[in-house]
């Protein structure tokens, strides 16, 4: 429920759906998503909702919400910093989950391999960077480039993004935009950008389902006439699996931009640098095995 509650602050922190899902680096009707699963787990309604009315009202038990939230936020924060002063090394990273579930596994695993006096701390991501800003984060990646006088942004790499479609479907040769049928893509928010770009080629319209686990994208992505596009690094391991073949677009799909954002006081450290070269080093991997099953290419930090 942490993220759905972060959700919840800064909407009230920004008066302002429109403002607090920009601050995130998600989409409105995700940043709605979060806040509707909010109150159902709650059992009650946190926002008065009208229409035509942009800013935001909260209703009584909303306010009441309010002040419980900020004070298990505090709460929260000084139980995470419990674990700073163990007297064992820690290196604290939070990452989106498409990357950590895809990508990142193998280099958290040589990390810890080859810094065995090392606690490696993954956490959820950090959309709004609080983590980063407060020390509770060494690392943070995200697809969105964020300045700030205490984070050091690191241009990780550019990634390709495929278009998929299960194995069985009719799709053939370049797939044109005119024969894409959105009640059948599996949408995945990937990036700020690609949300944007999404809305862009297919003028505002919505798909049928849009999914932010990846351990469902595979299923889902399998049956009949199911098609979505995903970044190389995630194809790449659904197509391992099978079921699925990939097809070139006749239309150009921008890449997706990772960065990798480092808490300045932890930057020059040792376990922060010894983790950048493990990522380098998986990086250099991943390169590898896409080229060679896909003939793409991405730029390594």
């Amino acid at each position: 429920m942490d993220q759905e509650i972060q959700a919840f602050l800064e909407v009230c922190r920004n008066q302002s759906i429109s403002r607090a899902a920009e601050k995130l680096f998600i989409s409105q009707s995700s940043l709605s998503t979060k806040i509707r699963i909010l109150e159902r787990r709650l059992g009650y309604t946190l926002f008065i909702r009208g229409k035509g009315s942009r800013s935001v009202m909260l209703t009584d038990k909303g306010e009441k919400f309010l002040e419980l939230a900020v004070k298990y936020q505090e709460i929260l924060e000084e139980m995470l910093a419990l674990g700073k002063d163990t007297g064992a090394e820690k290196l604290r990273i939070s990452s989106m989950n498409s990357l950590g579930t895809h990508l990142l596994t193998p280099v958290y695993e040589r990390f810890m391999a080859e810094n065995p006096d090392i606690v490696l701390e993954i956490q959820e991501a950090d959309p709004d960077r609080s983590g980063l800003e407060k020390g509770i984060t060494d690392i943070a990646f995200t697809t969105t480039k964020f300045e700030s006088a205490v984070i050091r942004v690191i241009p990780a790499f550019s990634e390709p993004m495929f278009f998929l479609c299960a194995e069985g479907s009719d799709y053939s040769g370049a797939v044109r935009k005119e024969q894409l049928d959105l009640q059948h893509e599996i949408y995945v928010d990937w990036s700020y950008e690609f949300v944007r770009w999404h809305s862009e080629i297919f003028q505002g319209k919505q798909p049928k389902l849009a999914l932010s686990l990846m351990n469902q994208l595979q299923f889902f992505l399998c049956k009949e006439e199911n098609w979505a596009f995903v970044p190389a690094s995630v194809a790449v391991g659904l197509l391992a699996e099978g079921g699925i073949r990939k097809l070139p677009a006749a239309f150009e799909i921008p890449p997706r931009e990772i960065y990798c954002l480092c808490q300045e006081k932890a930057a020059g450290s040792r376990r922060v640098r010894q983790f950048l070269k493990c990522l380098r080093q998986g990086l250099v991997e991943m390169d590898i095995h896409i080229n060679k099953g896909m003939g793409s290419q991405r730029t390594v930090l």
